[in-house]
């Protein structure tokens, strides 16, 4: 075997077992959802975890409050339920 073709070869198998480690480190660390978009940056794949966990925290805190019609002096519950259709209808 010549040398050239030695060398393509080794660099072959270098890239082989750099893509295996790559894959490997990805498997452990990405939610399997995730995986088959793991290399793409746009993604963020490795901080889905936290940018869900932050989701479903900040959703927790910004619940709307029990009471939150009763305090409300310029819309009945009518008037926001026509309002929510409306702007519904408008979005779509």
């Amino acid at each position: 075997m010549d040398p050239q073709t030695k060398f393509s070869n080794n660099l072959v198998n270098i890239k082989k077992q750099f893509e295996q480690r790559c894959n490997n480190h990805l498997q452990k660390t990405i939610e399997t959802c995730d995986y088959s978009v793991a290399r793409d940056p746009q993604y963020v794949c490795e901080f889905a975890k936290d940018i869900m966990k932050h989701m479903m925290d900040t959703e927790c805190n910004n619940q709307p409050k029990v009471k939150y019609m009763d305090f409300q002096e310029n819309i009945t519950e009518r008037m926001r339920s026509i309002l929510i259709d409306w702007i519904i209808e408008v979005h779509f």
